[in-house]
């Protein structure tokens, strides 16, 4: 599992440890080299679940390292499942170009997620040129979808409540470098952080934060600034509106 966000390291961990599965993390790019460089030839890597979106070296990067030998013959046709909070078009093509195996889409669905896994951890021999795009689709948007966010912790409740309190610590200093990154016209900052936020908002289930999140990602992606002070507006009032009903969910539980 390469991830650089501890929140989003929680959610795939609980996941993977649901089926059965052990996983060895890397932070980043670089970290995911070296673990499976030094992985035993008698204990290979299967699967590699791969952000596309991390700090000194993405996905992207990382993956056509794995595919150039970089990490060693013995995983250099190992699969590597993308998992990216961008629906942008070309995201597929740009992970499918860069030597990656499939893709989902985050918030990681466990259903999805499940196929993926079953698909792709037998023979990674000859691996087909195809990407598939796997998105749930979500009727409404909720401020917290409690169901959801117990969904991809598989029920654990002591599990979610280490993600409600790592989500409230953590983001009002996201919001805070948002607000902050705009106020300097840093255009390539704040399109990663609203991704990085809409990432973290997606795997706890704020809804309605990670809409708001994405439409500033997708608009600043676009060079469309003119709405990005109500955009980011936005993305606190549904943090302030999500915490409250976090902060009920962990006094009662």
């Amino acid at each position: 599992l390469v991830e650089d966000n501890h929140v989003n390291q929680v959610v795939a961990q609980s996941l993977l440890d649901g089926i059965g599965l052990s996983t060895a993390l890397a932070c980043d790019g670089k970290e995911a080299l070296k673990v499976l460089e030094s992985s035993p030839e008698e204990l290979p890597f299967h699967l590699v679940l791969m952000d596309c979106q991390m700090p000194e070296m993405d996905g992207f990067e990382t993956t056509k390292r794995i595919r150039a030998g970089e990490a060693g013959d013995q995983v250099a046709n190992v699969p590597i499942i993308a998992m990216t909070a961008n629906a942008m078009k070309g995201d597929k093509e740009r992970c499918l170009q860069s030597g990656m195996s499939d893709y989902l889409a985050k918030p990681i669905n466990p259903e999805d997620l499940e196929t993926a896994l079953r698909k792709w951890s037998g023979d990674h021999q000859d691996l087909p040129e195809v990407i598939t795009s796997i998105q749930s689709e979500r009727s409404s948007s909720q401020t917290w979808d409690v169901n959801g966010a117990l969904k991809r912790v598989r029920g654990k409740k002591d599990r979610l409540l280490t993600l409600i309190s790592m989500f409230i610590d953590d983001m009002p200093a996201r919001l805070e470098a948002l607000q902050h990154l705009h106020q300097s016209d840093d255009i390539e900052g704040v399109e990663k952080m609203a991704h990085a936020i809409k990432g973290v908002a997606g795997n706890i289930s704020a809804e309605v934060m990670m809409d708001a999140a994405a439409e500033l990602e997708q608009a600043v992606r676009q060079g469309d600034l003119g709405d990005a002070e109500a955009q980011i507006k936005a993305i606190n009032s549904a943090y302030e509106q999500a915490k409250l009903l976090l902060e009920e969910y962990r006094v009662n539980n």
